[in-house]
């Protein structure tokens, strides 16, 4: 058992560890399944873990891709097969009243192409609540016709919306068969929270 639980809201984001790919053997195609990523964010360290406690209707995860090897830092550009839907987190919440909901869909990247030392940021988009994907890089929007731009060994930084949750998921409702009047609300994002557990 832990010496030591501390609950601690998270207001931003939460990191996510990335694992060790070692061969392709171990992963199909290069590629690390997301609940590979998550199943390494609750196991911990050894000295010390985190869990869920309760996840806000935003969700942001960072991947962390900064790497130490032998040559110093630099960046994991590790494929993490992450879903654009159905991102089901209740295997790895601990309250009865997180677990209610806690399906999300995908609705923003951030990627990074380059190195530790150099490189750009772009931003993908998906419009309307599970329509289409337009990339924002600088100035200039353009339609993304393949995921695949993005999903890759370059996506940094994952937003992920509620499934039922605020405006989004109405107008994703309105998109697959409804009559949408262009009319949406602003929301507000919730606290989220994890237990660090200190072991002796």
């Amino acid at each position: 058992k832990p010496d030591k639980i501390k609950f601690e809201p998270s207001l931003f984001s939460i990191d996510i560890p990335i694992p060790t790919l070692d061969s392709e053997d171990e992963s199909p195609n290069g590629k690390i399944p997301f609940k590979d990523c998550l199943n390494l964010f609750c196991k911990g360290d050894g000295v010390q873990k985190l869990d869920l406690w309760k996840t806000s209707n935003l969700l942001v995860l960072k991947l962390n891709r900064v790497k130490y090897g032998s040559k110093g830092y630099h960046k994991d550009k590790t494929f993490v097969d992450f879903p654009l839907d159905e991102l089901d987190l209740t295997p790895y919440i601990l309250s009865s009243e997180g677990k209610k909901n806690a399906k999300y869909d995908l609705y923003a990247v951030i990627s990074h192409v380059g190195n530790m030392g150099m490189g750009a940021y772009s931003a993908y988009i998906r419009k309307n609540g599970g329509g289409r994907w337009f990339k924002a890089d600088d100035s200039k929007v353009t339609l993304v016709e393949d995921t695949s731009t993005f999903r890759n060994g370059n996506a940094y930084i994952l937003f992920y919306v509620r499934q039922g949750f605020g405006s989004y998921s109405e107008i994703k409702t309105k998109n697959n068969g409804g009559n949408d009047d262009g009319e949406s609300k602003a929301v507000e994002p919730q606290k989220q929270g994890c237990i660090q557990s200190d072991k002796s």
